[in-house]
């Protein structure tokens, strides 16, 4: 069974525009009245292309093979007639479905549950997991559920979150839950630069810090708590005439990271 890159996952949910489903794809072009991501390419080798319909709203993300899958796939895209994206298909090259996340959301329109399916030998899919949003009174993301639907109730990973004045996630704060027991074991902190986050003006269901917040990470401080283990990272960008992130660098101490983006934008 093929394994999910979930960071992958999650950073291509957050283009997930409203639309319907019979919308003819189209590769973006300069007719679009706005920045649209068109391909990431991470370490110079592996990379991700995206398809928008005509209403620029994401239909599906390419995934060339890699060295952890070995295989290329993509994700595709289906909404509901409000708009909302109800599931993320992940497909092979002959268009075999072996997994998919399917969504839910609440009176306000916002999304409340993510679950996740894999596809098991004898061809069904096993409900993996669960991810419950819980939201403050200015319908911010407080709190991440984490729980397999299978096992006690009482014992999940639940993720709370911190904002600066300027809507930055600053720190999220992750607990293993076992009954009565909450344990913090891993503490992440942020700072930011003052440019444009290129993923904020579209429509996101990606629950990270590098997706939610305002502006683009500067530095990621991550403690583990359990092993008295601290990583630093440090993040440099290259900005286009608009401000977005085109080149992105991330040195930590032992390795360095470059991710490149490319955009379709309106002249």
């Amino acid at each position: 069974m093929k394994k999910i890159n979930l960071s992958a996952v999650l950073l291509c949910l957050l283009f997930a525009l409203a639309c319907k489903n019979d919308e003819d794809v189209v590769k973006p072009g300069k007719d679009l009245n706005t920045c649209l991501l068109t391909k990431i390419t991470f370490a110079g080798t592996d990379a991700i292309t995206y398809e928008y319909d005509n209403q620029k709203r994401l239909k599906k993300a390419n995934h060339a093979k890699d060295a952890v899958s070995n295989e290329n796939y993509y994700k595709e895209y289906d909404y509901d007639a409000a708009g909302r994206v109800l599931k993320e298909s992940f497909k092979l090259s002959d268009g075999t479905l072996f997994s998919y996340f399917a969504f839910t959301y609440n009176s306000k329109n916002l999304l409340e549950k993510i679950a996740f399916y894999t596809k098991t030998a004898g061809n069904t899919f096993k409900h993996e997991y669960d991810k419950i949003l819980i939201y403050s009174g200015t319908n911010k993301i407080e709190q991440v559920k984490s729980f397999n639907p299978d096992g006690p109730a009482m014992n999940y990973r639940l993720a709370e979150y911190t904002y600066d004045a300027k809507q930055n996630i600053s720190k999220v704060q992750e607990f293993v839950v076992n009954g009565t027991s909450k344990v913090n074991d891993l503490t992440t902190e942020y700072t930011y630069d003052n440019q444009n986050n290129p993923y904020l003006n579209a429509t996101y269901l990606g629950l990270g810090a590098e997706i939610i917040s305002k502006n683009n990470i500067a530095t990621e401080k991550e403690t583990f708590h359990l092993s008295d283990l601290i990583k630093n990272y440090t993040y440099t960008y290259e900005y286009n005439a608009r401000g977005l992130p085109t080149k992105q660098t991330r040195q930590s101490d032992t390795n360095t990271l470059e991710i490149i983006r490319e955009y379709a934008c309106t002249e």
